[in-house]
């Protein structure tokens, strides 16, 4: 009698809880999204939305123009198309968000298959993208659509040229390409794709290092000659803005603080939580354990380790100049740091799998179901920041059924020794630009006299809206209605 081979477990044992965690992950960021609404930079691409567009000068701003940044897709496209089908409806904007976030999450098990991982390395890697703190942090506002919809396109352009390299088809190539192109038209961050995949190109290809450098330059530079045309046209052609770049959040500098950058973004990664933190170092050394004992697990460790951090670095050098650290530039080193864990948990997986299959699948089932950063969502959800703008919205609807053309309104902390400049500065930022847009017809602005106070005295022609908390206010004092026919406002729901 011949002998058989033990059956290995099927991987839906791992799989279906899974997803089934990731399922709950995305019923709670729905039921964020039902709740919020629009605030800060929204509100200049809602009013920009409402303006007839020339979308030729949009994608090509040889004329003088509004905003700083050069993201057509995710700013004017998005904004444009969603505001012309929902108007003031914030849900469909922040569902888009949430949907093409997990997008991201199927594209990076699709690049962890391509990468030789299992299936049940690639659906973690995939499932725990989703669920990265910095991305949940930023979800919520409608402008998140541009490194939301940047990272989805980047992993895409991976995604393709993973399988042009695999298959040597020049379609695969075009792909990659095309998905570069919508990439920067989404946010800049889509500069450093030629360096990811070289890094995958080097990582790749097989030889000595000079065959393997020649092969890799050959292999990307019509996605370097693109990034060429890009930076020219970006840099050289595109029309100075009228509103340029806070030279605070985004003008880079050399300096100490980028170690501190270094760190924070490594902080950031691991939730900024402790326990995250040392879970994950705890999974990385358990992955090297496992490895020990197994020369080819241990070579494809190591490969599979340099080639997250290489693209980890790659992602990271742009940001690290940056004065402070953002929960947004970290996004972009989300789908590294799942590979990297990933990779140790394949590791575990090619080591004891055999013996001890449901222990592992549900100690990573467990892993996943901890990483979800349910505290700030649950923040979110029963505080959403969106709140105030509404309940402003709202209490102009019931003052002014007949809003008073051409007026302003003054914000104004009420009591504000009980609110801390953390507080007030939110505020100001939150609601900046609201009423220009909800009212983007009648010309009613909202003045935010001092964003570190909000307590200087307004214009005595303008109307005075107190804000009582996060999302109570009321008003102060009626504005002065200067003359002309007055029209309805816009429906904010």
């Amino acid at each position: 009698m011949v002998e058989q081979a033990p059956r290995r477990a099927s991987p839906a044992g791992f799989v279906v809880p899974a997803l089934s965690v990731a399922a709950l992950a995305f019923a709670m960021m729905v039921w964020v999204a039902s709740r919020e609404w629009f605030y800060g930079d929204d509100f200049i691409f809602l009013k920009l939305a409402q303006m007839p567009r020339d979308w030729w000068k949009i994608f090509a701003p040889l004329e003088p123009r509004l905003w700083w940044s050069y993201r057509p897709l995710t700013i004017e496209v998005f904004f444009s198309a969603f505001f012309a089908l929902y108007g003031f409806h914030a849900f469909p904007f922040l569902l888009f968000v949430i949907a093409v976030h997990f997008a991201s999450g199927i594209v990076l098990f699709r690049i962890a298959l391509r990468l030789g991982f299992t299936v049940r390395a690639a659906c973690f890697a995939g499932c725990l993208m989703v669920l990265m703190y910095p991305s949940v942090h930023e979800l919520f506002w409608a402008s998140a659509l541009q490194p939301v919809g940047a990272i989805f396109f980047y992993l895409v352009s991976v995604s393709c040229f993973l399988a042009h390299l695999d298959t040597r088809r020049p379609g695969w190539l075009l792909a990659s390409i095309a998905a570069q192109v919508l990439t920067l038209l989404s946010n800049e961050l889509g500069a450093t794709l030629p360096g990811i995949l070289g890094v995958l190109a080097l990582w790749h290809t097989p030889g000595g290092s000079v065959a393997r450098i020649r092969e890799t330059a050959r292999r990307i530079w019509p996605h370097a000659l693109l990034l060429g045309a890009y930076l020219y046209f970006r840099f050289a052609l595109l029309a100075p803005p009228l509103l340029d770049a806070p030279a605070f959040y985004y003008a880079p500098r050399v300096g100490w603080h980028m170690l501190r950058n270094l760190a924070s973004y490594t902080w950031l990664l691991a939730h900024e939580h402790w326990l995250h933190a040392v879970v994950a170092a705890l999974l990385v050394a358990t992955g090297w354990i496992a490895a020990i004992g197994s020369r080819g697990t241990v070579s494809t460790l190591a490969r599979r380790s340099l080639l997250a951090l290489a693209w980890s670095v790659v992602a990271m050098t742009p940001f690290l100049g940056i004065w402070f650290a953002q929960h947004r530039m970290v996004m972009a080193m989300e789908a590294p740091f799942c590979l990297l864990i990933a990779a140790h948990l394949d590791a575990v997986w090619a080591r004891w799998g055999a013996t001890h299959a449901r222990q592992i699948e549900w100690a990573m089932v467990l892993i996943l179901a901890a990483a979800v950063p349910y505290q700030t969502i649950w923040e979110r959800g029963t505080a959403p920041l969106g709140a105030l703008n509404l309940r402003i919205v709202e209490l102009m609807r019931e003052q002014y059924p007949e809003p008073p053309t051409g007026t302003c309104f003054s914000l104004h902390a009420f009591e504000p020794e009980n609110w801390d400049r953390g507080h007030l500065f939110a505020v100001w930022f939150v609601t900046s630009g609201l009423l220009s847009a909800v009212y983007a017809d009648h010309g009613i602005e909202l003045r935010n006299p001092n964003p570190k106070t909000l307590s200087e005295e307004p214009s005595p022609h303008c109307g005075v809206i107190e804000v009582l908390s996060r999302s109570e206010v009321r008003f102060g004092r009626p504005p002065l209605v200067p003359a002309g026919a007055p029209r309805r406002a816009p429906d904010a729901r």
